[in-house]
């Protein structure tokens, strides 16, 4: 999903939820430059920029959720796992405020946010190329990266074969332990199934 000005409309304030972004040759979210206040909440990205059909020339960079140069953007209750790319990514300076998320696998970092002083708090992050690359600026809190004890066996469930699955009856994102810690339930996405 490409989420910018000239697609959506130059709204001050976007809300996207229950959205899963996954297997595109390119990003998974990406906001482009929208110039407003998005805010991604319970939203998932994962398995982006990876060739499944032979288009290695179209190849983009992979992210799970790319908040791209405009912003100050919010993503809240998200997950980003096993992208080509990073989890979490940002291309401006805004400072965007990332909240009870989650980075599983990818092949990039976690969460990187190197240009922009972010806000992060309360995320989960395991398994990925550096788990937090952070700005100058960045304010980080109660997130896996800088707290001691966090390793994989803390997750309920590894195997995302039930957040790839089919939507429920009434359109929500299927309800799944994947991703739940059995740490903390403030840490990291809920992967409730919002819709």
């Amino acid at each position: 999903m490409i989420l910018d000005a000239s697609q959506a409309g130059a709204r001050p304030v976007l809300t996207v939820r229950g959205c899963r972004a996954c297997d595109n040759v390119d990003d998974g979210t990406s906001l482009g430059a929208f110039a407003g206040r998005v805010t991604l909440d319970s939203n998932w990205a994962c398995g982006n920029g990876i060739s499944r059909w032979g288009f290695s020339r179209a190849l983009g960079s992979g992210h799970g959720f790319d908040l791209g140069t405009g912003g100050p953007h919010a993503v809240l209750r998200s997950a980003a796992w096993k992208n080509n790319g990073d989890g979490y990514t940002s291309t401006g300076r805004a400072g965007h405020e990332l909240s009870g998320s989650s980075a599983l696998r990818n092949a990039g970092d976690g969460f990187a946010l190197r240009d922009a002083p972010a806000r992060l708090r309360d995320n989960l992050a395991l398994g990925n190329r550096e788990q937090a690359v952070l700005g100058d600026g960045a304010v980080a809190r109660g997130n896996t990266g800088n707290e001691p004890g966090w390793v994989g066996d803390v997750l309920r469930e590894v195997d995302p074969a039930g957040a790839e699955g089919e939507r429920r009856a009434d359109g929500s994102l299927p309800a799944t332990s994947f991703l739940v810690n059995t740490e903390d339930p403030r840490v990291g996405a809920p992967m409730a199934g919002a819709g």
